[in-house]
């Protein structure tokens, strides 16, 4: 007859079972991240059904000069809108820019812009300012700046970023 395993034997071959505590943390983000990467197949992450780009360039100053890190997003108009991917642009060091959707570089969709821009300027120290641009640049509803994307490449008419000019007051 072969003896029952005492209580002790009982509880050392549970512990075994179990995976220790500090690896329960992990065990939890692989399952989250599966979890995440099964469903992700409509989301966007695929690469899927994108709309074909066009190369877009241009320019952006502000009193003159390059309004250097400003950005750009281009706004489509509702019945044009993408939700895998909304082409946008930072101003470089000699004020132009190159529009990006999907990956760097790839342009924009075909069809009609509002493209509105914010600028925080950074210091010498590194600092970040605040917006430099007037409150218009920023709002969808507002803002002066208008792109209309061709197939083939598209050069951009230099993007004026300086404050409206202020109405002559009425007598």
């Amino acid at each position: 007859m072969i003896p029952a395993p005492s209580v002790a034997h009982r509880r050392s071959r549970s512990r075994r079972v179990a995976p220790p505590p500090h690896a329960l943390p992990k065990l939890r983000l692989g399952v989250v991240f599966a979890l995440l990467l099964a469903s992700s197949g409509g989301c966007g992450w695929g690469g899927g059904n994108h709309r074909q780009t066009h190369p877009v360039t241009g320019s952006a100053e502000f009193g003159g000069k390059p309004a250097v890190g400003a950005h750009l997003i281009f706004h489509p108009d509702p019945d044009q809108e993408d939700r895998d991917g909304l082409p946008s642009a930072v101003v470089k060091a000699d004020g132009t820019f190159t529009v990006s959707t999907y990956r760097d570089g790839d342009g924009a969709p075909a069809g009609h812009y509002v493209v509105t821009a914010q600028w925080f300027p950074v210091g010498a120290d590194g600092s970040v300012g605040v917006n430099a641009l007037h409150k218009s640049f920023a709002n969808r509803a507002a803002s002066p700046l208008q792109a209309t994307i061709r197939e083939g490449h598209n050069d951009l008419p230099v993007f004026r970023l300086d404050p409206p000019k202020k109405a002559p007051a009425s007598r």
